[in-house]
Parts: structure tokens; sequence; C-alpha cells
């Protein structure tokens, strides 16, 4: 699983396919036991040749000030970018149930080493807080005789605290020692915890009650807490150790250093984090790792616990060695340097004791001081302390003096010593003016840069201070990027998505970025190609946040082992950034306000309506020019301060004000409301409640409409509709005499159709013919009529428009037909001008708007002759093939001139049996639906294609008329539908 993670990482990663990047996560660098081990995986990590990303945060779900916000770096760490992770559990998860905590550490889908907490089936390293406490027990009891031994803990959940009062309370069993549990006090940080310690007064409570139990011996859960006791007893005019011992544990400065010195344990913090990498290391490389390590600590006799003073008891220690045993005595000092943290090969050691004995033979100085200094320098070149050469001069003497027999050598080797302890003091005071003045120079360098980004409130010229400034600190390359759209995190939230690389430099020099920064997803911790090739980096990230606001990250080289330098920067950015995201927000703000304004300002100035704001005393505020031309003032700004009662006079202002003063106590608006004005003026007049950003009334504003034009409109349309009610009811009685004549020619249109007997007389013959009017009169017309046996005439028609005029003129167009085929007219030519001369001589004696389209259809022995300009004529052959016949050319619209016989032309068509011919109206081909799509021509050819061949005309018919009513649907029929259809039988 590890390997496919790996692979998928180094496709998106910033960081090279070749080289492990391995996380650690802790909640601080800050602190001794969190700062050394730090110091340990980063050495570690320079041995083995691997990166390392410090993801910095807090203890999860902490939720103390707004510390939370560090946790966000968790959320980033992704197996995309690194490769393994290394999580100090006890430090983070402390306050997580253990199956949160496990949840955890395998959220990230990472190979993980753990520091001090175990996780099924992953590495563990910790240190020895049971035997530690142990062998501090074991001490107090043994030389001390200590029986009434007290316990000061905290966070009792922390699995390592847990182990060191484990180890308190089995040291009380092995000895057949009680534990009183009035001497045992565990502190909390919901009540008695600031700061990482405990508060002096619930402490002092707890101090006078063990006094008064009898107490010998305290045993604190860290050095901390002692230093804390300690100065705790004083207050209270108890003496250390003479009336209380007290003993520590973490091997802390603050130990060394308290009066009295504090007996602790040294955990050996640096091999803790040393042995944590290398462990990531082998398991990464597919070695054989053991499920725990535990790292041996030492114990460390001060004098708190009632010894004397190391060297003192080096001094007075009896001698093991024979003056000619010199590599005994070099191991015998190598293993007390080395007992205290300092590592010397064994042949400069023995260099010096050789220097020692040349010098003391020769009565001279020189050589074995310069060899001790040699090994001092070295000492201070690894800043250890110089304090432990002192322990190993005293093991030195104790060792060589008794074998000195002559008194003169005796007194030269006690110059030699006596100088030696000059020159370690010396070298001691030269290392501490040397640390002062690094830690000044840096403290100075810190205010500098402060100083820089307090005095700006731009977010580039931040980033170009930290450019210029943080290289001088000793960081030789920094990557800070801010978040898009960051929210207030809160475990187990997830980062925000994208970030922007505001600043990227490194040895060669600054990144070129745009001014908005260069956008990337933020998992990537850094964009693809930012990095030089063949980088090697230990970078420390530090999350960027003002209190809950979230901002960003940064990441540094950790060029400085020094974790207040990180954390001062991190604060010093995040201030920075937050005043001039700040500023930037109030700039756009400012803008937006302004913008705002200026279009308030053109609304108020150029809107036809009154406009006006007034405070809770009713004075106006703000008022737009038409709102002050109404009370007589020119400029707007001259209403300002004033309220109603300056411009009428009480009995017309008072209802105002108290109207307003109404709105402002109960917050209810009033609406639309009709007024008269003087001069026989209306308006229409909204008032509202005005509101402040947090919702309080702070006055009203009102919109005025003058409605004047709109009132006698309404006036004027009410007297209209008592005029249309009066002419309504003298209409009804002419609609419903109206509506009977109209149903008369309804039925007298349908009267005059042909019978279904007229449409048989012809053997061999089928016709068949369908009428469907509108919603009103309409002018469509078809009709049969008979020469005689073997002779007819089939006449489809259309008048324009609707309703009585169309239909009349329809009936007169039958009648006129008829009669000239009763006569026995067969010239197509005065048939057709016939009929055209009766109708234009009606419609210009009707003064109506009308014509008609006529297609008449002589049938004689198969044979087809058509005159007359109408719709396309359908030929149909027994096949279902369709011949469309253009009509056009063969006549004329009738009724529009008074002789139309030189556009009358004739077309003969032959039919064959089973061949037809179909005729219709405009109301089937241009029949719409609901979506206002017309039926059209080509659907008709269809249906009528798809069942000629094997069906009757009346089938046919049918067929059509289904067709069209389906796809009308629920539409309205706006035209009327004719259709006539003729089959020859046969075929």
């Amino acid at each position: 699983m590890y390997d496919v993670l790996q692979t998928e990482a180094r496709k998106q990663s910033s960081w090279r396919a070749d080289r492990p990047t391995i996380g650690y996560m802790n909640i601080n660098v800050l602190l001794e036991w969190a700062l050394w081990p730090w110091q340990g995986i980063l050495d570690a990590a320079e041995t083995n040749q691997v990166n390392v990303v410090s993801l910095i945060g807090q203890i999860i779900a902490l939720q103390q000030d707004f510390s939370e916000q560090a946790n966000v770096l968790y959320a980033l760490a992704d197996a995309r970018c690194l490769d393994g992770l290394i999580i100090w559990k006890a430090g983070l998860v402390t306050l997580l149930s253990e199956q949160e905590s496990d949840a955890f550490c395998r959220r990230f889908n990472l190979p993980v080493v753990t520091i001090e907490g175990e996780l099924s089936g992953a590495p563990c390293v910790t240190y020895s807080n049971y035997d530690g406490v142990q062998r501090l027990m074991t001490h107090l009891i043994e030389t001390h005789d200590y029986q009434r031994i007290g316990f000061v803990g905290m966070f009792q959940h922390h699995l390592g605290f847990q182990e060191r009062y484990r180890g308190y309370r089995d040291a009380l069993r092995g000895y057949s020692l009680v534990e009183y549990p009035d001497l045992v006090q565990w502190y909390f940080p919901d009540d008695a915890i600031r700061e990482g310690l405990i508060e002096d007064v619930v402490l002092d409570d707890y101090l006078r009650r063990a006094l008064t139990g009898g107490v010998d011996a305290l045993v604190c859960v860290t050095d901390s807490i002692a230093g804390q006791v300690i100065r705790r007893l004083r207050a209270l005019n108890v003496q250390i150790p003479h009336d209380v011992a007290v003993v520590g544990f973490d091997g802390f400065t603050e130990g060394r250093v308290m009066t009295p010195p504090i007996t602790t344990v040294d955990p050996g913090w640096h091999q803790l984090g040393a042995q944590a990498m290398t462990t990531m290391v082998k398991l990464l490389a597919g070695e054989s790792v053991p499920q725990r390590v535990i790292v041996p600590g030492q114990m460390i006799i001060r004098q708190s616990c009632g010894c004397a003073d190391a060297s003192i008891r080096q001094v007075n220690r009896k001698p093991v060695l024979l003056l000619n045993q010199m590599s005994e005595l070099t191991q015998e000092i190598c293993r007390t340097l080395t007992e205290k943290g300092l590592e010397h090969p064994d042949s400069a050691i023995e260099s010096m004791i050789q220097a020692f004995e040349r010098d003391l033979i020769n009565d001279s100085t020189e050589q074995f001081l310069l060899e001790l200094d040699t090994l001092l320098q070295a000492s201070m070149d690894a800043e250890k302390d110089l304090s432990v050469w002192h322990d190993a001069l005293s093991v030195f003497r104790a060792e060589r003096l008794p074998a000195l027999s002559a008194p003169n050598m005796v007194a030269r080797a006690e110059v030699l010593w006596q100088q030696a302890r000059v020159l370690i003091g010396n070298c001691a005071v030269q290392t501490e003016i040397a640390r002062r003045l690094r830690a000044e120079q840096l403290a100075s360098q810190l205010r500098e840069v402060g100083q820089a980004l307090i005095a700006t409130f731009d977010v580039s010229e931040i980033m170009n201070i930290l450019a210029s400034k943080l290289p001088l600190l000793g960081i030789p390359r920094c990557y800070l990027a801010t978040f898009e759209q960051p929210q207030t995190y809160r475990y187990p939230n997830a980062a925000p998505e994208w970030a922007r690389l505001r600043l990227a430099y490194d040895e060669r020099g600054r990144q070129p970025l745009q001014p908005e920064g260069l956008r990337f997803p933020s998992w990537q911790l850094i964009p693809p190609d930012i990095l030089a090739p063949d980088t090697r980096f230990h970078l420390l990230a530090q999350a960027l946040y003002f209190k809950e606001e979230q901002i960003g990250f940064a990441l540094f080289e950790a060029g400085l082992r020094d974790g207040y330098i990180y954390d001062a920067l991190r604060g010093q950015i995040s201030s920075a950034l937050q005043g001039a995201l700040l500023v930037k927000r109030v700039q756009e703000r400012s803008a937006e306000i302004a913008r705002q304004k200026y279009v308030l300002d053109t609304f108020m100035a150029n809107v036809p309506d009154n406009i006006y704001f007034k405070d809770r005393e009713c004075r106006f505020t703000h008022v737009n020019a038409a709102h002050a031309h109404c009370f007589g003032v020119n400029a707007p700004h001259a209403l300002l301060g004033k309220t109603d009662f300056d411009f009428f006079c009480t009995e017309e202002a008072q209802p105002k004000y108290e109207a307003e003063l109404k709105i402002i106590q109960t917050g209810e608006p009033l609406l639309a409301l009709e007024e008269p004005e003087a001069g026989g003026r209306w308006s229409l007049t909204t008032k509202m409640p005005l509101r402040d950003e947090h919702g309080e009334i702070i006055g009203t504003f009102g919109i005025s409409r003058d409605i004047t034009a709109l009132k006698q409109t309404q006036f004027e349309l009410a007297a209209a509709y008592e005029e249309i009610k009066m002419l309504n009811a003298q209409l009804h009685s002419e609609n419903l005499r109206m509506s009977a004549e109209l149903n008369i020619a309804q039925r007298l249109q349908q009267m005059v159709l042909p019978m279904p007997e007229e449409l048989q007389k012809i053997p061999g013959l089928e016709i068949v013919g369908y009428m469907q009017p509108a919603d009103e009169v309409g002018g469509d017309y078809y009709d049969v009529l008979h020469y005689d046996d073997n002779r007819l005439c089939i006449g489809i028609g259309d008048v324009t428009g609707h309703g009585l005029e169309s239909g009349v003129l329809m009936l007169m167009t039958q009648t006129a037909i008829r009669t000239l085929v009763d006569h026995g007219e067969t010239d197509p030519v005065v048939f057709l001008n016939t009929i055209n001369r009766v109708l234009y001589q009606n419609i210009q004696r009707m003064g109506a708007d009308r014509s008609l389209t006529l297609a008449m259809v002589n049938y004689q022995n198969g044979q087809l002759r058509l005159i007359g300009q109408h719709e396309e004529a359908l030929i149909v052959r027994r096949d279902g093939q369709i011949e469309r016949m253009n009509t056009i050319e063969l006549g004329f619209p009738l009724g529009l001139v008074d002789d139309i016989r030189e556009w009358i032309a004739e077309a003969t068509v032959m039919l064959e049996p089973g061949d037809g011919v179909v005729l219709y109206t405009d109301g089937i081909t241009e029949a719409q639906n609901v979506a206002d799509e017309f039926y059209g021509l080509e659907r008709l050819c269809a249906i009528i294609s798809a069942t000629w061949r094997n069906a009757t005309a009346n089938a046919v018919k049918e067929a059509i008329t289904h067709d069209v009513r389906q796809f009308v649907g629920d539409a309205m029929v706006y035209d009327d539908m004719a259709l006539v259809i003729l089959k020859q039988q046969g075929g």
C-alpha cells in the first residue's frame, strides 16, 4: 500500500522522487523537551540524507486561547508529498480517546513512527519514564532514607506522565512504603494550569497539606513543576533540601541553574529524536525494525535531593585505579563525560593525560592546558555544558592524587588542576558571553523585522521585508502562502483547498511571483518546480493566523535550531499580514461604500419620486431634489436638520410626526398609503424603519410618488365602467338575437352539403366529403354535383375571413355553381367567370372585404379536368404515390375584380383504376398544435400514402381527420376544415 501511495505522490509533489521526505508532528519546538528531540531528528535526517517537513501545531482539541488554529498544519499532511510521518503521540493526542488518537494517526495513509505513545502495527520510540522515576525513588529511599514521599503531577491523561506516576507507585510498593493520598496531587488545564505551571494559590494549598502530613520528599512530574514547588516552598519558609527534598524529571536547563540545582532524570532527548528518524528511514527501506524502542535515560544527582555537588563528590571518591593503568583512567574520564552528554575520542583524553604527566615531570603547564583547551573548544563548538569538565577533572584528581608521594609533585599537580579549573571557568564564561551575544543579536534582528513589518500594511511590501531580513537571521530559504477562502479551523476539518504562494526565496535568490501569488493546492505545501533541483531541506512549517482567522502558512529552512525564532516570526508575520489584509478590506469596503454612495446620489438626483431619510427625532438627514422641490426649496441640503413642523402648520405636521414616531417605536412600516395633497393632487407614500448594521432602528425613510394622473385615470375608468355596464345591458339582448341568427347560419351551412346518396351515384367511383367549421360561421365550401350518370362536378373553395359575411358568400357560391350545373354549362371559362361576376357584384353591394379561392373538378370516365386557383390538388395513384398539382396558374381569386377570363386555364389528368384525387382547404394544412407548429402538406401526403392502397375513400378520410385531431390536441381550432376524396375502384 505504501509503495502505491508513494508512486502517486511523486507524480504531483514538489519534492524529489529519489529522496524520502519525512513529516514530523509535535506541539512545539520551543521548550527543551521538544527542541532537543527536534534537533536530533534533523541531525539524523542529515546523516541519512532525507528531507524533513516539521508540522508544528498544538494539542488537538485544546480550546485554549486561539492555539487550535495552528492545527490546520496537521490537515495539510498528505501522502502525495510525504513518504512517512513521525508523530509525537503523547503530545498531540493527549486530549483524545484511544480510538480517536489511533484514528488521527492512521488518517494520513502513511508509514508512521510514534514517539511516546504506541500505535498498533507501528514502531514506537519512547524513553524510560518508568525506569527513570524508579531510579529517583531508589536514590531517595536508599541513599537518604526518605519514607513519606509525595508526587506532584499534571495532565494525568499524558501517557508519559502516567508512566512516571506508575514508576513512583511501584517503587513505594517495592520498598513496602505507603502511598499517602494526601501527598499525591494531579492538576489539569481547566482548573489550575496556566502556561504550563500550576497556579500559586492552588499549589500552596497542596504544599501546606503535605507539610502538615510530614512529607519528606516530593517527586515532581517535570523539572518545571519541581522548580515551581521549590519557589513556593521557599515562600512558605521551607528549606530545600533540609526540610523537604525535591526531585524532578526531564534534565532541563532550568533545573541546573535553580538554587539548589534539581536532581532529575535526563531522558536522552536528542537521542530520542535521532532514534525516531533512524527507525523511519529503516522502515521505508524495508528493513526489520522493533515495535518498541526505549532510549535509556540518565539520573543526574544534584543538591535538591540532599546530595553534595557532583564535583565535590568526585573529589572525595576513593581511587580505584593504579598509576600505570593509563587506559583505565582514560576510560573512567570518558565515561564521566559521556554520562553528561559529552563524547570525545579516547585518544584525545589519553593525549591530555600524557600531557599532564609531562608537565608534572618538567614542572611546566603549557602542554596539559593546551590539550585541555582543545577539548574545551570542541565542547563549546558543540554547545555542550562545560561544567561536566569539572566532574571529569575531579575524577582525574581523585584517581591520580593518591599515587603521588613526593610533596613537590603533589604541589605541582594541584597547581595544574587548579589552573585547569580556572581554564574551564574562563571557557564557561566565554561560552555564556558568546551565547548572550548571539541571543542579543538575534533579538535585535527580530526586533528590526518586527518594527519593519509593523510599519507597513501592504502584503507585497511585507514579502519584500521578509525576503531581505530573514536571510540575515540565518534562515536560508522561506516559502510563504496565504489560503484562499480561509475558515476558522476545528479538528477534524479539512484545510482550505487552495493557497497562493506569496514569497519564495532560497540560496539562488528570490523567485519572481505575480502580485496575487501563485495558486496551488494547499496539500502540496510548495508548488512544483519552486524548489531547486537536488535540494535537500529541513523545513519547519508554522501556521499563520490571527485569533480565529486563518491566514496561511510559512515554511522556514531550519538553519537555526532555535524554536523561539520561528515562533516569534510566526507571530510577527501573522500580525503584519492580518493588518495588511484588514487595511485591504477597509480599502475595498471604502471603495464599495464610495461606489454605493455614488449610485445612491445618482439615483436620488434623478429619480422623479420624493425620497427622504429622518433620524429618531424625525429630523431630515438626507433628501433628494424632488422632495426638496415639494417643500418649495431648491437645494436639498436646506432641509437637513429640519422637521415637518418647520414647513407645515401644527395640524398638518402633527399626524406625520406621530405616524413616523409609531414606526420608530414598533418597527412596523406604513405601506402604499394614498394621501390627498394640496391643490387637488394625490401621492402614494411608503414609510419604513431605518436600521443600522446591528438591526437597531435609527430613524425612518420614505418614498412618495405623485399619482394625481393615476387617480384621475381611476376616476375616469370608474365612470367608463359604469357606462360600459349600461351598454352591456343593452348589448345582452342584441347578442342573444345575433347568436340565434348565427346558429341558423351554421345549420344552413351544414344543410347545403351534399347528401351521402349524391356521392355514390356513379358506379365504380367512391366520393367522400368532410366539413368541420371553426368556432364561428366560416367560409369553407365543398359540393358534388352531377350533370348525368357518368359526369359530375366537384367544387371546393375557401372564403377569406370568418363570421356571417363569409358564410353568406359561401352560400352564394354554392347556389351559383348549382345553377350553372343545372343549366348544363360545361365551358370552364364561362363557368368560372360567371361565378366570379356574381360574387364581385354582391361583395361590392355588401361593402365587404372578402374574396374566394375556388377549384372545380369535372370528372367523366376516368378523366379529370381541373380549373380555378386553390390549394394544391393531390393526384393519388393506386400504390399511394402522390402527384401534387399546383393550381396557381389555373385561375384567380374570385370577387376581387369584375372579369377574370384571361387568368382561367384548364388541366387534364387521367385516372386508372385505384387512382383518385384529394381536395382540401388550408384549415387542414395550417392547423396548429399547442407548440404553434403547423400540420403541413408533407404530413397530409404521408398519411394519404400510408393508407391509400388497401383502403376505401372513407377509410382514408377517417385516417386524415384522426391524425389532424391527434396533432392539434388541446389547441384551439382557428379555421374551417374541408376535405373531398374521389377514388376509382378496382386495381
